[in-house]
């Protein structure tokens, strides 16, 4: 069998080095190209998520999966199938959880409580999002007033107060395991309130009381009986007063994958799934690995640039990057880009790292998930991850250009 990969998304770094550990011979495609991907694997960098399926058709040799924000690219795809070779669910799963009616009644159906919806003309009253019908990342959703008028592709949904939790699922021929479970970062942890809901980060793996435990487990066993689900995915979720509350499911690898690889909960989260994708259904199950119990935690960050203007990535900017990184695994830095990248204005400019020792990041004691807050350490961790950030930004803007 061969070992060559297609990896296409938005961003593929982590996926390529998970791919390259697990001994295959990945190939990236995706909108950034960045300097560190390049150095893992072969990358061929795309305009738009449009143009990485044209790329596809030329690239492709045996098997390809998809990272973020590429799934929304294949939804007008005719029949129930995706291109040849896909590693995955059926198109059928990405369509139903994509339609926000199925959603929500396939939600109910298996006994959890999904945030209540509205595509009237105007916000009702109450606490409320505006929300793309089709994004990822948490881009463009924004607090909506009572009143206000729905945009042209967005929803109403329901704001469900409490901690953001991201669980990690694998679902082969022996059904739906837990991997792992984040607490979730978003924009508004790092102060930012034109993306207050976008995806900024990761803090884990968590060790989950049993309280919460249970009802996330069941509810990865029953979603991955009722859809065509198939490798690894994830879904995000609100948890507080006594409930758990799906929010989003992605149906694909996310970005919280590479914490459990990089503490050892799992050796490579893409060989996982790729080995549950290709095996026959009724065969013996993918061995999934016992959860560790690390004894530190991992935080990642996305650090947006702070400026309100755009920054170019230039050599001398580019080698202060390098260097940060650091010259040995695990790298301090990542998704570095390349020299002559210009940053926009608020944009992201690459991803931190940072390391804590932790005898166990427990979380969900309550046994009612009344107050399941975020443990003293967690808040330690992402104030470490909000001053490598601030730093990172001096640096930028204090470096000589070329």
């Amino acid at each position: 069998m061969s070992n060559h990969l297609v990896i296409a998304g938005a961003c593929v770094r982590q996926h390529v080095e998970s791919a390259r550990r697990a001994g295959l011979e990945p190939l990236g495609i995706d909108l950034f190209a960045d300097w560190d991907t390049c150095q893992s694997a072969p990358c061929i960098r795309a305009q738009t998520l449009d143009e990485i399926a044209e790329i596809m058709d030329k690239h492709v040799r045996d098997h390809w999966v998809l990272t973020g924000g590429l799934e929304h690219a294949f939804l007008q795809v005719g029949g129930d199938q995706l291109p040849n070779g896909f590693l995955g669910p059926d198109l059928k799963a990405f369509k139903q959880i994509s339609n926000l009616d199925d959603l929500a009644r396939l939600v109910s159906a298996i006994g959890f409580s999904f945030p209540l919806t509205s595509r009237q003309p105007f916000c009702p009253r109450g606490d409320w999002l505006q929300k793309p019908d089709l994004s990822a990342g948490g881009l463009r959703i924004r607090n909506a007033d009572p009143g206000q008028r729905r945009q042209r592709g967005h929803h109403f949904q329901q704001r469900i107060p409490g901690t953001p939790v991201s669980a990690v699922f694998l679902t082969d021929s022996a059904g739906t395991h837990l991997l792992g479970a984040s607490f979730q970062l978003l924009g508004q942890h790092f102060g930012r309130t034109t993306s207050a809901f976008a995806y900024a980060g990761s803090i884990g793996p968590l060790l989950l009381a049993s309280a919460v435990r249970e009802p996330i487990c069941r509810f990865g066993e029953r979603l991955g009986s009722a859809l065509p689900l198939k490798g690894v995915w994830g879904t995000d979720f609100i948890i507080g007063n006594g409930t758990l509350h799906p929010v989003d499911i992605n149906p694909r690898m996310t970005a919280s994958c590479d914490l459990f690889e990089r503490v050892g909960q799992v050796p490579s989260f893409v060989s996982l799934h790729a080995s549950a994708c290709r095996e026959p259904m009724g065969n013996v199950a993918c061995d999934v690995p016992r959860q560790a119990h690390p004894s530190y935690i991992i935080g990642k960050a996305v650090a947006f640039s702070a400026a309100d203007h755009p920054i170019e990535i230039n050599p001398a900017r580019h080698r202060q990057l390098v260097e940060l990184r650091g010259s040995e695994p695990p790298y301090r830095l990542a998704d570095i880009p390349v020299p002559g990248t210009f940053i926009p204005s608020h944009g992201p400019i690459c991803t931190v790292y940072e390391t804590m020792d932790c005898p166990g990041l427990r979380f969900g004691n309550d046994p009612q998930m009344r107050e399941p807050r975020i443990p003293r350490s967690a808040e330690k961790m992402l104030n470490r991850l909000r001053k490598r950030v601030s730093n990172l930004n001096t640096q930028l803007e204090c470096s000589c250009t070329d």
